[in-house]
């Protein structure tokens, strides 16, 4: 959607025509939109860079599964609010949304991979030479991201062509995190089971070293007790 910003602002926003020539009024207004534009990734990158900051004392307070769910939503609500609406100040103040997104998006997947690491029931094989480490799974969760990109931005040219404007890929990436809200929610595995045939977590057994006293009741035995005769 990034790559296709300030085609929006040029097109839609300011309502230019890049095909226009170059000595009319349409393509001027193009090209300031494409200058606000720019600033507008500006603010997308000073909130990704603020986010990013405080994202960790946010992972002490809300769970994963919230901040995924609340960076999708402010995302989704971010880019159709933005289409639907004209107004210049509105449309930037709204790119503070695509930060919150790309903060999350290369932050919070690799922390849950890290508490995936340190829980003993994470799935792998035990024998020799056949359980992968962290690194392979960072490299992996990298390149699904990259591929994602990949396959959207090839697929975001003709979608633009199709709909006669740039409108349409916002309304796609709008569309498709919503869909990201509830992949996150419903499918995203944040806390693993625990293994079969495992006893439940208790809390502490209540044992006789717990129930020790420290000067014990000893019975005496027969040879010391005496008979005493009745009144």
């Amino acid at each position: 959607m990034l790559l296709f910003y300030t085609d929006f602002m040029g097109e839609v926003v300011f309502g230019g025509d890049p095909k226009a020539p170059h000595d009319s009024e349409a393509y001027q207004r193009y090209n300031a939109g494409v200058s606000m534009g720019c600033w507008g990734m500006c603010i997308y990158a000073f909130s990704a860079a603020f986010y990013s900051a405080i994202l960790e004392k946010l992972e002490e307070r809300f769970s994963l599964r919230s901040l995924y769910f609340f960076a999708y939503l402010a995302f989704g609500l971010g880019t159709g609010l933005a289409t639907l609406s004209t107004n210049l100040y509105v449309v930037l103040s709204l790119c503070v949304t695509y930060g919150v997104l790309f903060s999350s998006l290369c932050t919070l997947p690799y922390s849950l991979l890290c508490e995936y690491y340190q829980s003993p029931q994470f799935c792998g094989s035990s024998e020799d030479g056949t359980r992968r480490g962290m690194g392979v799974d960072i490299s992996l969760l990298s390149c699904q991201y990259f591929l994602a990109q990949l396959l959207v931005s090839v697929a975001m040219g003709p979608l633009t062509s199709l709909v006669g404007g740039a409108q349409g890929v916002m309304y796609f990436s709008s569309l498709m995190s919503f869909v990201g809200c509830l992949y996150s929610s419903l499918c995203v595995v944040y806390h693993l089971p625990p293994p079969e045939g495992a006893p439940p977590k208790r809390g502490p057994a209540t044992t006789g070293a717990h129930l020790k006293d420290p000067h014990p009741f000893i019975l005496p035995s027969p040879s010391n007790v005496v008979l005493l005769p009745p009144p």
